[in-house]
């Protein structure tokens, strides 16, 4: 049997219809395949033969009627309007075989009475009709799906078939398969002469090619044609489905774009080197429900399969679909063979996501669950990864045997390898869900409150009483007691943290020393010095993780920077996750304030992306609490406002546990710093658990608030937070200035107050803790100098300017350079009073523009989130809002008011004689003339000399040497006809030939 296309196969029809016209009747066998357009072409040909003058006669089988005794000859006879004598016939051909379902084959042809019958109604059949001869045209009797055709009526039809060799009549038959012909003597009677077989093959490229020129030009057609014929195998219904997407889509052609023709060698639709073959057709929801209608048409077996593979998405043989489904080998490999043939399968898997998510949906949701169960049972059974298995086994919501836990809690563990802890809780749950004994509970939770701790601390309470009571019996890892200690500081609960050191000094279990320092550490992170650890008896010598837990703890009762040589080593010993994250925090803090912000920033910043690239939402946050305080000791409160922000858009305020008094704390003082003292006191209005005050951070809460009262003027009240605060900093064992500078904001309370000798006093005892710090001897000389004479005053806040720069605390410097340039204006130096006023102006803007450049990339980091991640866009609104801060826009304080350091002072635009922020940018508006014949070396460093800057801070912004300054101010002397730096100033400010200096 040859195999032509669709309309060679329409023509070979129209031949054997003018065969019957002229007395040569036969019978036609049309085979075709799912979807092959069999259907169709007996539905066009039926019409044409009707208008050619056939009197056409038709019926369909179907699965449901097979066993309904005469359902397809009913069909003919109503559709050739016989009458009462074929009615008569019918009942007499129901009487045969009494009591039998079925004929028995070639043993019925012995009842003479229904074989009589059978040929009358034969007969009636094939007349020409009322009114008509056969010179009118001949009778064509037409049966769809004969293979569904009742026994009863396949007699009938053998009958018509063989009367037809000198008749002028036609039958045509269509069947899915030859080999699937229901009644086996009907399929020997086709080899008779006057009987032809046609097989419908599927569309060619060239045809597929020519129905799409005939709605879109010749380019576009020749460019869709081979990647349709990919993705529906020539199938009509899905090429046609394909089509519309098409249509709908209004596709424009490329000019100069596409394949080339393809001609009709269909061995080239199998060897494109596109990476995605497909392109660039449009699976639509044509194409879909398409798929679906093709996946129905056939037996159930067949949707079964479609079903299957749907639910696998994955390459899936004979014998694997077999034992899938309950099926046999031989059965499936017939299955699959069918669904290739109609184009939705290719290589044993279904050939588009489209047809996937259009047979998934075609589904219910327990009929999902149910096939997700059967295939990840399926796969457990043949050995398949656990984390393939545990897909499955999510989608069926675990149900399952004893295994099921078993195989989540493995494929938890390589999602927390890999980083993908949401996923790994997922398992988890489900897992705790579906396990039985208490020791496989128990082994659950403790890997869930790992992964949980990542995202949702909080939501790890409810597991971890049990695990306690195990601890106590020595039944843990040393990382998974880790865990659970740091769980329960979160939650308040630090008396856990002595209950498991007794528990492993009572049963002679010693801590391994990197998990007992590391415990150390975040034990101190949380309550400071308070507890009482038990000796080790074992030599620690050659162990370096005993002394580094000691030296990161003196950050919080000594200085930073003895400190830093440790946090370095840590930071670069260890990848996130490795160690806890309280430990990893410490460090950066101890970088931080020991003298590397930059260092810390650049080390933190990287660490926030490796956070969120893993999703561990709980690390990403309080890694931006980290960095929005590395800001401030940057004097950057902007960004410090929006990194907090973001922080607690990550992780709401109720997951944080007592911890939250930290990003809280943060906040206030970067609006503090702000001037944005109303927004500050709403952060404050809200509730913090109880708890929380019996941590350093609730010391830290205390101290912030106190910032606030101060700069508002409530001056008893925030003296009393600071002294409350330093009180119980000193009990608890971390008064260090990491936490809070409390005696410089209690003398600035106390010189307020009137008692300048109590002031003093407290600046001495900072200035003697300060360690060689010089962003805090810089602070409490500043401090200091608000209490002193202006003639003393000049020389203090000069060294506490130096001090500042120094350490790049910019919010620092800008009170300090302020306050000089008040104490100028008091001594009635009016020219260097505007000097001073605009070196503060200067770095006002200078940190205004970091702000906005933080704003910048922390505005694309959320637009590259934005499509799977709500709340980061929520988080880039925040950071805008921040950016405003440095502008005044916080409605707080008038546009002037300057970035709050220790208490409110002036603004420079306050001192007499120094000009606006906006009139300074005004006056700035272009390079002029004159200073075209400077070098870009030149110009760099006759912009800061305008400012006042001396030859050494000039040589250190711009990494030179201060005699490469002396060289440069010579060139531009003569250049410019200028003898001193304050001709240059005043030759400079007066044509307004520079614009403002950038910070370099």
């Amino acid at each position: 049997m040859a195999y032509i296309e669709y309309h060679e196969a329409l023509e070979a029809l129209r031949a054997g219809l003018a065969r019957a016209s002229a007395g040569r009747g036969g019978t036609v066998l049309v085979v075709g395949g799912l979807g092959s357009g069999k259907s169709a072409l007996l539905h066009e040909f039926s019409q044409c033969a009707a208008i050619d003058g056939a009197r056409v006669v038709r019926a369909s089988g179907a699965s449901p009627e097979r066993s309904l005794p005469l359902g397809v000859v009913d069909q003919l006879v109503q559709s050739a309007q016989l009458g009462e004598p074929a009615d008569q016939l019918l009942r007499l051909i129901g009487g045969c075989d009494t009591g039998h379902d079925h004929p028995k084959g070639h043993d019925v042809g012995s009842d003479c009475r229904c074989a009589r019958t059978s040929s009358e109604l034969a007969k009636l059949l094939l007349r020409p009709g009322p009114g008509r001869s056969t010179k009118d045209g001949p009778v064509v009797v037409c049966v769809d799906d004969a293979e569904f055709t009742d026994p009863w009526s396949m007699r009938v039809l053998v009958a018509v078939d063989r009367r037809l060799r000198n008749a002028h009549a036609m039958l045509v038959l269509t069947v899915r398969s030859p080999t699937q012909f229901a009644i086996p003597f009907l399929a020997s009677e086709m080899s008779r002469p006057h009987r032809e077989r046609i097989g419908l093959a599927p569309m060619s490229v060239e045809s597929v090619e020519n129905l799409f020129a005939k709605a879109f030009d010749a380019d576009v057609a020749a460019r869709i044609a081979l990647p349709c014929h990919r993705l529906s195998a020539g199938n009509p219904l899905l090429v046609n489905a394909l089509l519309r997407d098409h249509q709908e889509r209004a596709l424009p052609a490329r000019p100069g774009a596409g394949h080339p023709r393809v001609p009709p060698d269909e061995s080239r639709a199998t060897a494109h080197p596109d990476p995605d073959p497909y392109q660039p057709m449009v699976a639509g929801p044509h194409y879909r429900q398409a798929v679906v209608e093709s996946a129905h048409r056939w037996e159930r077996q067949l949707l079964d399969c479609v079903r299957a593979l749907a639910v696998l998405d994955e390459q899936c043989p004979p014998p694997t679909l077999g034992r899938l489904l309950g099926l046999g080998t031989v059965t499936a490999a017939s299955l699959l063979r069918t669904a290739t043939t109609a184009g939705l399968v290719m290589n044993d898997r279904l050939r588009h996501p489209a047809a996937i998510e259009a047979i998934l949906a075609d589904m219910t949701a327990q009929e999902r669950a149910e096939l997700h169960r059967r295939v990840a049972e399926s796969m457990f059974h043949r050995g398949a990864p656990a984390v393939d298995v545990a897909h499955h086994l999510l989608a069926a919501d675990g149900k399952g045997t004893h295994w099921v836990a078993r195989v989540l809690r493995e494929a938890a563990e390589h999602a927390l390898a890999a980083e993908d802890p949401m996923h790994a809780v997922r398992c988890l749950e489900l897992a705790l869900a579906c396990a039985g004994g208490a020791e496989d509970r128990l082994a659950v939770a403790s890997v869930l409150v790992r992964a949980l701790e990542q995202v949702n601390p909080s939501a790890t309470a409810a597991h971890l009483e049990p695990l306690w009571a195990a601890a106590h019996q020595g039944e843990f890892r040393d990382r998974d007691l880790l865990t659970m200690a740091r769980l329960a500081l979160w939650q308040g609960a630090h008396d856990r943290v002595g209950q498991v050191l007794r528990a492993a000094t009572e049963t002679n279990r010693l801590l391994e020393t990197k998990t007992e320092a590391e415990l150390r550490i975040t034990y101190q992170w949380f309550h400071g010095s308070r507890q009482d650890w038990p000796a080790r008896t074992p030599d620690e010598s050659h162990d370096p993780w005993p002394d580094l837990a000691r030296s990161l703890t003196r950050v919080w009762h000594g200085s930073a920077a003895s400190a830093v040589v440790g946090a370095r080593q840590l930071l670069q010993s260890y990848r996130l996750g490795e160690v806890a994250i309280e430990v990893v925090a410490t460090a950066l803090l101890a970088l931080a304030h020991g003298g590397e912000p930059d260092q810390a920033t650049l080390r933190c910043d990287r660490l926030i992306g490796q956070a969120e690239r893993r999703a561990a939402i709980t690390w990403e946050a309080l890694l931006r609490v980290v960095r929005a305080e590395i800001a401030l000791v940057r004097g950057e409160p902007a960004i410090s406002v929006a990194q907090v922000d973001a922080a607690l858009h990550r992780l709401p305020a109720p997951r944080w546990g007592v911890l939250i008094a930290y990003p809280l704390a943060t906040l206030v003082m970067a609006h503090t710093a702000l001037g944005s003292h109303e927004t500050a006191a709403r952060v404050l209005a809200q509730r913090i658990p109880e708890a929380a005050d019996d941590t350093v951070w609730g010391l830290r809460y205390r101290y912030a608030r106190g910032r606030l009262k101060l700069a508002t003027g409530a001056v008893l009240a925030a003296a009393n937070d600071f002294h409350t605060c330093g009180r119980l900093m000193r009990r608890w064992g971390v008064d260090g200035p990491v936490l809070a500078t409390w005696r410089l904001d209690l003398a600035e309370a106390q010189f307020r107050l009137g008692r300048s000798d109590i002031a003093r006093d407290l600046i001495q005892q900072q200035l003697a803790r300060s360690g060689g710090d010089s962003r805090i001897r810089g602070l409490a000389l500043r401090v200091l100098a608000t209490g002193s004479e202006p003639w003393q005053r000049i020389a203090l806040l000069r060294e506490s300017i130096d001090r500042l720069r120094a350490a790049g605390d910019r919010l620092g410097l800008i009170a300090a350079l302020t306050d000089l340039a008040q104490a100028h204006e008091q001594l009635g130096d009016g020219e260097q009073a505007r000097t001073t006023a605009r070196q503060a102006d200067h770095e006002r803007r200078a940190a205004a523009g970091a702000s906005s450049d933080q704003e910048r990339r922390a505005s694309s980091d959320q637009e590259r989130r934005a499509s799977s991640d709500q709340e980061r866009r929520a988080s880039s609104d925040q950071e805008r809002r921040a950016g405003r801060g440095l502008t005044g826009d916080h409605g707080a304080e008038p546009a002037g008011t300057r970035m709050d350091v220790g208490g409110p002072t002036p603004a420079a635009d306050t001192v007499v004689g120094a000009r606006p922020a906006a009139e300074d940018a005004s006056a700035d508006p272009s390079p002029a003339p004159l200073l075209s014949v400077l070098s870009d070396s030149e110009r760099r460093v006759a912009e800061l000399a305008r400012f006042g800057y001396p030859n050494r801070e000039i040589a250190c912004r711009l990494f030179i040497t201060v005699s490469t300054v002396e060289q440069h101010l010579t060139r531009i002397y003569r250049k410019l006809k200028v003898k001193r730096k304050a001709d240059l100033r005043a030759l400079l400010t007066s044509t307004s030939a520079l614009s403002q200096p950038t910070d370099n």
